[in-house]
């Protein structure tokens, strides 16, 4: 059902669903320069969990549709059958063409969808009418055979906006999904591995990787349909990978920090000064390092230099269960006056 009135950006509250945290992120930065507020859920479970809540109040929810648990799919359904409220504008975001899943957002009672990575002026014009048809990708990715670059720079700089904060996360995408990448290598076939490539080109297409995305979107379908090629297609990911090494590699050294400064986590800002332990669990159990980084440096009133360095690389890792337990497992004495590094 199209809205009375557009729906624009500025000053809405916005519900970002993805299992997958590097999109949160990312759509994160994307809605709030655009001056969205803007909330994460890591589930659909959690998602009708906020939705529910007494005084929860959103105006747009953003759904990934392949997740864990409750799909995208049962997750809508499920929220347009909550009491109360006015009703949200519900839009899927989906790594697929969007062309084919009309029926299905329908039933589920989504109003449209998106291609991932999240686009501002796509989304600004879904929202001014969804009676508009809107292309599911960007046109420049519908070239048929013609060769896409490793790294669209240009397009990440769009949403990542600093070089430092992008090349951070494209630099962890890459240590973290090679050894996964090596693993899968010839090894899986079928729906096992159809699933994980349907997951890494999402983060590829987050990162403007259109090269890499092209190859596991190839190979997902060839391991689905023609499963005795799959050689093949493997081939070809690992040509793409090794081209966003070398394109990675050109963009220079990562920054010193061991974080970059990204976008504003949802919910009331971090106090000034030392945290109490209650507060940094509560950020830590949000699993996002924007919700614990703004607390860092009030952790040296508490921690040892030591204690706080190991606390920084699980947060580097996303390692946010490794954290809480060392963060438990401390002593929370009065704060401490020139602790030691």
């Amino acid at each position: 059902m199209r809205p009375a009135e557009p729906l624009g950006l500025p000053g809405r509250r916005v519900l970002v669903v993805d299992d997958c945290e590097l999109n949160l992120q990312m759509a994160c930065r994307v809605l709030q320069a655009e001056g969205a507020q803007v909330q994460t859920a890591s589930s659909g479970e959690q998602a009708l969990a906020l939705l529910a809540a007494p005084g929860a109040a959103v105006d747009l929810v953003l759904l990934d549709l392949q997740m864990p648990g409750l799909d995208g799919f049962e997750t809508a359904r499920r929220l347009r059958q909550l009491p109360g409220g006015e009703r949200p504008v519900v839009l899927a975001l989906s790594a697929d063409d969007g062309a084919d899943l009309g029926p299905r957002l329908r039933a589920a009672g989504l109003d449209a969808s998106l291609a991932k990575p999240l686009d501002p002026g796509r989304l600004r014009a879904v929202l001014a009418g969804l009676s508009v048809a809107v292309p599911a990708s960007p046109p420049q990715r519908e070239a048929g055979s013609a060769r896409q670059p490793a790294i669209a720079l240009s397009e990440a700089l769009r949403v990542w906006q600093e070089l430092s904060n992008y090349r951070y996360y494209l630099m962890r995408f890459l240590r973290e999904q090679g050894p996964e990448l090596s693993a899968h290598v010839g090894c899986l076939a079928g729906p096992e591995a159809a699933s994980w490539l349907h997951r890494l080109r999402g983060v590829a297409g987050g990162l403007s990787l259109p090269a890499l995305a092209r190859a596991a979107l190839q190979l997902e379908k060839t391991l689905i349909h023609d499963p005795e090629r799959r050689a093949a297609g493997w081939q070809l990911m690992n040509e793409a990978w090794a081209e966003v090494q070398r394109a990675a590699a050109g963009l220079g050294p990562p920054a010193p920090e061991a974080m970059p400064a990204a976008c504003a986590a949802p919910g009331p800002e971090a106090p000034p000064g030392p945290c109490s332990r209650e507060q940094l669990l509560q950020a830590l159990d949000r699993d996002n390092p924007d919700a614990v980084l703004p607390l860092l440096p009030g952790l040296a009133a508490y921690l040892p230099g030591a204690v706080l360095a190991h606390l920084q690389r699980c947060i580097e890792d996303f390692d946010f269960r490794a954290a809480e337990r060392l963060v438990r497992e401390q002593p929370w004495p009065e704060p401490m006056t020139g602790a030691s590094a």
